[in-house]
């Protein structure tokens, strides 16, 4: 079902509050607070058309986030993304598109390792959303290729910062809505997660959360 632009409704004001969002010398709760707001516009169903139309806007403001210097408006991004792909539906290509690029960059970026986590965090919010949204067939066809993307991302660095990140991913994964698309790749899944919980560097505790969710 594509969303149409409702009689009345004014449209949000996503320049704005981009600006709010990038400008890297205003005081930090402002960002905070602009950052709580847009999320606030993006999960409004009467904003749903709009979101679609300016949905390369977003995803290109959002991307710059991700490189901020400030660590708690980095962590805001995900929780973003989330929003956006929910209201991206039902035609998620773009945003799975962009998701799969940003991934990649991201593992050629050995300059900038926290971009790691926070693209594992991205994956889990947006499948997260779409089960809050209840609409998950949309993302069903691209599960196969966010399970690659997690094994590159895992196979790539061996950093403690990717598990705080890996298993939020692992629990949306493990969602009956998600479980039948998943079956194929059940093994691969499992390699992931026996590695991590056979890791040597991994402590006690994320060993025992892996091998609980295994």
């Amino acid at each position: 079902m594509t969303h149409t632009m409702q009689p009345g409704v004014r449209p949000p004001d996503f320049n704005s509050l981009i600006n709010g969002l990038l400008t890297t010398d205003a005081p930090l709760p402002r960002r905070l607070q602009t950052a709580s707001t847009l999320r606030t516009v993006l999960c409004a169903p009467e904003h749903a058309a709009f979101v679609q139309r300016d949905s390369s806007q977003l995803l290109n403001a959002l991307e710059q986030l991700l490189y901020d210097r400030t660590e708690p408006i980095r962590r805001q991004v995900p929780v973003l993304i989330g929003a956006l792909a929910a209201a991206m539906r039902p035609n998620l290509h773009q945003f799975i598109s962009w998701l799969l690029y940003t991934a990649q960059c991201a593992t050629q970026n050995q300059q900038n390792l926290t971009l790691w986590p926070l693209v594992l965090l991205m994956m889990h919010e947006a499948l997260e959303a779409l089960v809050q949204a209840r609409d998950t067939p949309c993302v069903l066809p691209y599960l196969p290729d966010l399970v690659r993307c997690m094994q590159t991302l895992l196979e790539g660095l061996d950093e403690a910062a990717l598990t705080t990140a890996l298993l939020p991913l692992l629990v949306s994964f493990s969602r009956a809505e998600y479980a039948q698309a998943l079956l194929p790749h059940v093994s691969e899944v499992v390699d992931v997660l026996i590695g991590w919980s056979l890791e040597a560097t991994s402590t006690p505790s994320v060993a025992a959360k892996v091998a609980l969710r295994g």
